[in-house]
């Protein structure tokens, strides 16, 4: 028999929320499942009882965490409980379904891009990662696939779909625990809660849904290779020569070489990173001009000097020339928002 309630975690008077959940007695198992179908515990009846703790609450024995049921109809739902045996040593509860869903909403394009917040529901198992709206698939991909960022609180961006999208769940503790593994019975029954906004004895308001966060694409290979060849390049010229007077030379970083072999490794992480947005492009292009304008001071310093110019100084000069096309290249490949 089916007896529609709610559920809670840990104690009856812990102040977690309660969620909307249906227990099913039957004479070969017990149920308990919450909002969306998932199951909390499957049991024999013999490793499963109903303790009422106070008037209309019955802690679950024998699940695998501390659970309380508050039955609507406490009559029938004591009728029927009382004739399920005792727990015979308690049992491990089973939890059927092949993955956890997460109700949330959907946005794509990023900031000011104009596109809405959509109601979605994400699937995730151990295979794939599966997004529905109005259960309609829009998203069916494999987990490896699929990594989830958090790009500002609660909002997570999931890098390696095919445009840049990015997922708002309803609990963003439930859905983090849910990304290291299959959720907790308490942390379906949080979950529950958050997507029908029960309290026990109030009801929750819907989250707001965030700004449009920043969207950050990947780079043209080309921009990359350049990113990552300047700075290489630049880092490298600092080492070497930038003066030589007969037999003698002088390396970048004994001077003004240390802050090019420093924007040189700065703009050859930035390409190996891979994210084109306009920070990234705005930050090469100041350290490419940096390194630039100190290439042409020490270069105006060899008139007054009988040293003549060192072979460092042209190839930092040409490799933050390159950086300095790349950093352009990079802030008009950042996603159009």
């Amino acid at each position: 028999m089916d007896h529609i309630g709610k559920v809670q975690a840990w104690k009856s008077d812990s102040g977690e929320a309660w969620a909307p959940a249906k227990c099913t007695i039957g004479p070969g198992e017990v149920v308990m499942s919450v909002g969306g179908g998932q199951v909390l515990f499957r049991l024999e009846p013999s490793k499963v009882s109903f303790e009422e703790r106070r008037p209309g609450v019955f802690q679950v024995l024998g699940a695998d965490e501390p659970l309380y049921f508050h039955p609507d109809d406490r009559e029938a739902f004591v009728a029927d409980s009382e004739a399920v045996p005792l727990p015979a040593g308690g049992g491990k509860s089973a939890a059927a379904g092949s993955g956890d869903d997460f109700v949330g909403h959907i946005q794509s394009g990023g900031a000011g891009s104009g596109n809405e917040w959509t109601a979605v529901v994400c699937t995730l198992t151990e295979e794939e990662v599966v997004f529905r709206v109005n259960n309609v698939e829009v998203l069916r991909s494999p987990r490896s696939d699929i990594e989830f960022v958090e790009a500002t609180a609660g909002v997570f961006e999931m890098r390696g779909a095919d445009e840049p999208l990015y997922f708002h769940p309803r609990s963003r503790e439930v859905f983090v625990n849910g990304l290291s593994g299959p959720l907790s019975s308490g942390d379906r029954i949080k979950l529950a809660a958050a997507v029908s906004g029960q309290t026990e004895g109030s009801q929750g308001s819907t989250p707001a849904l965030p700004n449009a966060v920043e969207s950050r694409g990947a780079m043209t290979d080309q921009t990359r290779y350049f990113l990552i060849g300047a700075g290489v390049l630049m880092a490298v010229g600092s080492f070497m020569p930038w003066g030589q007077a007969g037999i003698f030379t002088v390396s970048g970083t004994q001077g003004d070489g240390v802050l090019t072999l420093i924007a040189g490794v700065i703009v050859a992480i930035i390409g190996i990173a891979n994210r084109a947005s306009a920070a990234a492009g705005i930050l090469v292009i100041v350290l490419a001009g940096g390194s630039g304008l100190i290439v042409l001071n020490v270069i105006s310093n060899f008139a007054d000097t009988p040293e003549s110019m060192g072979m460092g100084l042209l190839v930092v000069a040409g490799a933050a020339l390159f950086a300095l096309i790349a950093g352009f290249k990079t802030f008009s490949e950042r996603p159009q928002t």
